[in-house]
């Protein structure tokens, strides 16, 4: 997987495929691994975090086994991305 995340290599989720092309074939654009599957994720638990959507970051921080203490969770914002991060 590592030798993937980098350079000229996308993800076709519909085809299920690895491939070195940008495009589907129906043109669609794809996106660069490192940014589908590290970038994007950080970034949605990211706005979660900010945003107050609290049902969403449980969600994502479940997915990435992160569990908060009782104090962690009581706190918002920058404070409480700064312990997630």
């Amino acid at each position: 997987m590592m030798e993937k995340l980098w350079g000229d290599n996308y993800f076709n989720k519909k085809e299920m495929k690895w491939t070195s092309n940008n495009e589907t074939k129906k043109g669609k654009k794809l996106d660069r691994c490192f940014v589908k599957f590290i970038m994007n994720p950080i970034i949605k638990l990211t706005t979660a975090v900010i945003e107050g959507d609290e049902k969403k970051m449980n969600k994502m921080l479940k997915a990435c086994n992160v569990e908060l203490t009782k104090t962690d969770k009581e706190k918002e914002g920058k404070k409480l991305l700064k312990i997630i991060m």
